[in-house]
């Protein structure tokens, strides 16, 4: 299970990245932003563990 989610993690940031051209912003993003990169992420099939991982700026190594 946990490599599932390291392997779905590593998938979604790359789509994340290609789409938003962002590693890691500035400032946190508006609620707004952040409801569209996770339904952009949700739509491609990602679990919300890991859409909200990436949206939220988690690390890899970060601990459920």
């Amino acid at each position: 299970f946990v490599i599932a989610v390291l392997f779905g993690l590593l998938g979604a940031r790359a789509v994340w990245l290609r789409k938003f051209g962002q590693a890691a912003p500035a400032e946190a993003p508006d609620a707004a932003t952040r409801a569209r990169q996770m339904r952009f992420l949700a739509g491609r099939g990602f679990t919300l563990e890991v859409i909200r991982r990436v949206v939220g700026g988690a690390s890899d190594d970060d601990e459920a």
